[in-house]
């Protein structure tokens, strides 16, 4: 996808989240949740090439602006923030292994154990 040049192609909610955005990132804040995000538009602004999203464990995310004249600013990134997924115009990209809040109970829990024989008692009921 080619870099957007304009913000024709937004309609009225995306282009407010895409502001709401950059004013968090012009106070040097934390991003926001995606309740107050209005989820989905956010991905959505970034697979159009508005923003680059990195999601670090617990779901804690880190937006850098990719158009305008604060291209290039982000959201709050604290000291360690080390990303496992990366959503731009590219998709979705995993990186490394799952951080341990991601892993599933499956793969926590283990295999099942066998089946014990049933006793006298139990095959008679």
């Amino acid at each position: 996808m080619t870099e957007p040049n304009s913000m024709v192609n937004l309609n009225k909610r995306e282009i407010a989240v895409f502001n709401q955005v950059v004013s968090v990132a012009l106070g040097g804040k934390r991003c926001p949740t995606k309740a107050e995000l209005h989820s989905g538009l956010t991905s959505r602004l970034a697979y159009k090439g508005y923003l680059r999203i990195e999601v670090g464990a617990r779901n804690y995310r880190v937006i850098t602006i990719l158009f305008g004249p604060m291209r290039g600013l982000s959201t709050f990134r604290p000291e360690g923030f080390n990303p496992h997924m990366i959503v731009d115009a590219g998709g979705i990209r995993r990186i490394g292994e799952k951080p341990k809040a991601v892993i599933t109970n499956i793969e926590r829990r283990g295999p099942p154990s066998a089946p014990r024989p049933l006793t006298r008692e139990e095959l008679e009921r």
